[in-house]
């Protein structure tokens, strides 16, 4: 009799898990919750039900991107008004960074598809949704605090630009190279600083 244990996976099974563990490293974050992952990287033309595809997380991701994104412009740009944030969000939740971080990335070659829409992967608009599904389906396995830490990975770079421009205009003394350097290291690229870490590889846009 043989022993279940021992039993060898299926070729099918092996390549999926191979699949998702090379999707996880991708993400940089590991689930606990395998289904979420396959979910966020599963185009509905495979999917036996919509809950299988990524279109209800996309939706949710959105959502969840909008509100980090939102907090941390907030934070950040304390002297300017409702326009100036708007702007900000706008050009970090606008579909094309989005597709372009997917890209970086390289989770559009993760994705699941039916074998007659390989092309699907390379629209934009299906790039972009795959990464606000990753959002979602890291929120549900990890609580917003994962989430928030992938997204901050993904713009951090883009913010802390935005960041330098905006204390120049404001301060005149910051136009100084020096007074710039330290303030990127402190905010950007010293090793002390974990998000600053991870924002590095992921300048996008």
């Amino acid at each position: 009799m043989t022993d279940v244990k021992n039993k060898p996976e299926k070729k099918d099974d092996l390549q999926g898990r191979m699949a998702w563990q090379e999707a996880e490293r991708l993400i940089g974050y590991q689930f606990t919750d395998k289904t979420l992952l396959q979910s966020a990287l599963t185009h509905s033309s495979v999917a036996a039900t919509p809950a299988q595809s990524y279109e209800r997380l996309e939706f949710f991701g959105d959502r969840i991107l909008g509100l980090v994104l939102s907090d941390w412009l907030y934070r950040t740009f304390e002297a300017e008004d409702q326009g100036e944030l708007t702007t900000r969000f706008h050009a970090l939740a606008k579909g094309e960074y989005l597709a372009s971080v997917c890209i970086k990335l390289g989770l559009q070659n993760c994705l699941f598809q039916e074998n007659g829409q390989k092309k699907l992967a390379e629209r934009a608009s299906v790039q972009a949704d795959i990464i606000e599904a990753v959002i979602a389906a890291i929120y549900l396995d990890g609580g917003l605090g994962a989430a928030e830490k992938f997204i901050k990975k993904l713009t951090g770079r883009s913010i802390g630009a935005y960041q330098i421009i905006y204390l120049k205009i404001r301060n005149p003394r910051f136009r100084n190279g020096q007074q710039q350097k330290n303030w990127e290291c402190r905010n950007i690229n010293c090793t002390h600083n974990p998000a600053a870490i991870m924002s590095q590889n992921f300048m996008c846009g």
